[in-house]
């Protein structure tokens, strides 16, 4: 049965028994500001940031190289109504072994979203599991909260004015509309194997493996363009010239009946066999995006006017049409898995 229950995937090369090994060293990947041992059965361990979240977990199922279950004994967060949300709800960590990979599962079972820190939360754990632990398993080395000035300060932040940030035209709704195009394109093509990925519906048609090849060529082309776009002189007496909104920026390119070629620069060849390559390669892409759109004021994305295909715009147009080409494509790797000749492993 279907829940809402947050979920996440990871696909790696390492074995089981490191992604386990890594799966328990919590202050390696989750936070260093914990207590308390976290690899045995019946452990509990304490997780303080100042006053603003605490958690007293417990873990509750350990299966070596399998599984494990950490149970939130009591929680407090001072941004929430309900200060004790998490209390009562568990973390399951769930590793197998599929085509030659291993896969982790991710479920915060009861983080739902009519949860107050839904927002918040699922995107803090989506930044541990999709980068801090997946680096911790892959190389070795995660990213956890350091004792001082952690991100819990940055998530603090936006908890405050999550609601202004994801005001539509905002920098937070760009960063938001960046995020939900990374989630759908990983949930597209996560649990893909290498038949699937690399499968053809006819000659003339990309495969999943060459529309991802295509998004990240596009994301890393495009968005140079986008910086010698961006160093021109601001013209912000332009403005009045550009008739189109940022959901019609969104809705056009995302139109999968209005057909366009790809500029043969960006055309795919078959550079890519598997998902967890691929999908590394896409990160290291989008990782400089968001640093410069978290790093430029809103006034000079409104104040570069330029020429799309869909008239003049603006720099926070621009932007758009590079997270909505990711979508777009996102779309297309959907069509060739409900071809009804997609292989069923």
């Amino acid at each position: 049965m279907k829940t809402s229950d947050f979920t996440i995937t990871l696909t790696v090369d390492q074995t089981p028994e490191e992604v386990f090994d890594a799966i328990n060293n919590v202050r390696g990947w989750w936070s260093e500001n914990i207590e308390g041992s976290t690899n045995k059965l019946n452990d509990v361990f304490v997780y303080q940031y100042k006053d603003v979240h605490s958690s007293k977990i417990k873990l509750a199922e350990v299966i070596p190289r399998k599984k494990v279950v950490w149970e939130v004994l009591n929680n407090y967060f001072n941004f929430t109504k309900d200060e004790t949300e998490w209390t009562g709800t568990k973390m399951i960590f769930e590793i197998s072994r599929k085509d030659n990979q291993t896969q982790l599962r991710f479920t915060h079972q009861g983080l739902v979203p009519k949860y107050e820190c839904y927002e918040i939360c699922s995107k803090g754990w989506s930044n541990c599991i999709d980068n801090s632990l997946y680096n911790l398993i892959t190389t070795g080395k995660g990213q956890p909260n350091p004792k001082e000035g952690s991100s819990n300060e940055e998530l603090l932040r936006k908890s405050e004015r999550a609601q202004e940030s994801a005001k539509p035209g905002s920098i937070g709704f760009l960063t938001d509309y960046y995020d939900q195009t990374r989630e759908a394109l990983k949930k597209s093509i996560s649990v893909l194997s290498e038949t699937q990925f690399r499968f053809k519906p006819a000659d003339s048609v990309w495969s999943v493996a060459q529309c991802l090849e295509h998004i990240i060529k596009s994301e890393e082309v495009i968005f140079d363009s986008i910086k010698k776009f961006m160093e021109a002189p601001e013209v912000p007496e332009l403005r009045s010239q550009i008739a189109i909104t940022d959901e019609e920026v969104i809705t056009l390119v995302t139109d999968r009946s209005n057909k366009v070629e790809a500029a043969e620069i960006l055309k795919p060849g078959e550079k890519y066999t598997d998902v967890q390559t691929s999908w590394a390669d896409f990160k290291t892409v989008r990782k400089p995006v968001l640093e410069y759109i978290t790093g430029v004021s809103l006034e000079s994305l409104r104040s570069h006017v330029g020429d799309l295909p869909m008239g003049k715009a603006d720099g926070y147009h621009y932007f758009l049409l590079l997270a909505a080409h990711t979508a777009r494509h996102t779309l297309q790797i959907r069509e060739v898995i409900a071809n009804e000749k997609f292989p069923e492993k």
